[in-house]
């Protein structure tokens, strides 16, 4: 049986890195973010002088994964991390992923503050704080995402 979502999106990222791996293997991805992120790769490579490879640890979620997730790792406001109402949520149109990155040449991981300095120019919010990766989003650059909404309204 293949994987669900293994569809080459642009020339680093298949679907599947964006989808609600808890559950059902939603994907919801704004065009521009995955253009933003092929942005954030060609300029880590650039400054690294060698290839890298960016890993989405979190794309699309849905409320109950979301809430799964906060009931672990806590709410924000109650000493967790998990935001009610994280922008990774699927009604937010596919605008925000977590998300760390190699170096080919050494097998390391990348700074997270070397990934954030790249990133800042190409996103609206990039928060650095992890120790393990860093969150991306476009929430006041991308407009609602047209192609999920046509593709819905066809269905039955």
């Amino acid at each position: 049986m293949s994987r669900p979502n293994n569809i080459q999106v642009s020339p680093h990222f298949r679907l599947y890195e964006f989808e609600d791996r808890a559950f059902d293997h939603v994907v919801v991805l704004h065009p521009l973010l995955l253009e933003r992120l092929e942005l954030l790769h060609s300029a880590l490579a650039e400054k690294l002088e060698h290839q890298v490879a960016i890993c989405i640890t979190r794309g699309s979620v849905t409320v109950r994964s979301n809430n799964q997730l906060g009931k672990i790792l806590g709410w924000i406001g109650e000493g967790g991390i998990v935001s009610r109402n994280s922008r990774h949520l699927t009604k937010f149109g596919g605008i925000a992923a977590d998300l760390y990155t190699i170096d080919q040449e050494t097998g390391l991981m990348v700074p997270t503050g070397t990934v954030a300095d790249e990133a800042r120019p190409l996103f609206d919010v990039v928060l650095d704080h992890y120790p393990t990766h860093i969150h991306v989003d476009l929430r006041d650059s991308a407009k609602p995402n047209t192609e999920v909404r046509a593709v819905s309204e066809a269905r039955p």
